[in-house]
């Protein structure tokens, strides 16, 4: 992990060697790593797609062995088979993303140590330059950050972490199979996770250091125009095959 760590840090100070604005290296180093990663992001999305149009299908072998579980799931595999789906690739990214948000949270809260190891003092004032109404990335976005003489507020999500919550539900909303699933348990599954997920997402980034929401957001953003780049280019695709 400290491979890591010294990667990302190593990348941030270059990108601000450059732009000599220590967010804008975060958002920067967000966007490129979210670059590197596209096809996987390509990958997820056309998975996705192929699942939601064979799920008719999945409905209908599940109706006909529900009955037979292992005759269900061999004749389920062999459909996935024949569509060229991978119902685990949507995971892929995520799990990419997973030992980056950890080397990320040690990088971002500790940013003098490897960010600015061999210029300390230009960490000093790079970090403390903040971001628009956050002073210091390094601390949270707490509503401290803009009402410090407020009691608890210490304990309340700031603008960031908010805006997190909301971005990660826009982009839960936005993947969501477009199609009406008759399983009204599946629904209600994927209606409540839709919820509960940026509840989540709020609770823990009211306390993780603000450069690494900023990270989560900027690259919850990319995510967002890639997904509806994705769903325009295929929406023209099935027009013009119509």
């Amino acid at each position: 992990m400290s491979l890591l760590k010294e990667a990302f840090g190593w990348i941030i100070y270059n990108l601000y060697d450059v732009t000599n604005i220590y967010w804008l290296s975060i958002v920067l180093m967000t966007i490129i790593f979210n670059i590197l990663i596209l096809p996987l992001g390509i990958k997820q999305i056309k998975s996705t797609e192929n699942m939601q149009k064979i799920q008719p299908q999945v409905k209908a072998i599940q109706n006909k062995y529900k009955n037979d579980k292992e005759t269900m799931n061999k004749k389920v595999m062999e459909l996935y088979q024949k569509n060229n789906v991978n119902p685990l690739s949507g995971c892929l990214p995520v799990l990419i993303q997973f030992p980056i948000v950890i080397a990320l949270f040690g990088v971002l809260r500790e940013p003098l140590i490897w960010v600015f190891a061999q210029s300390p003092e230009i960490g000093k004032s790079a970090v403390v330059e903040g971001f628009l109404w956050i002073k210091d990335l390094s601390q949270p976005d707490q509503l401290s950050v803009l009402l410090p003489n407020m009691a608890y507020a210490d304990k309340i999500p700031g603008i960031l972490p908010i805006i997190t919550a909301i971005l990660t539900y826009v982009q839960m909303q936005i993947s969501s199979p477009q199609t009406v699933d008759k399983d009204q348990a599946a629904a209600g599954a994927m209606n409540s996770m839709k919820f509960m997920m940026p509840l989540m997402i709020l609770f823990f980034s009211r306390t993780l250091s603000a450069g690494l929401v900023l990270y989560w957001v900027t690259g919850t953003i990319f995510r967002i125009a890639q997904q509806m780049i994705m769903r325009k280019l295929s929406e023209k695709k099935k027009a013009e095959t119509a």
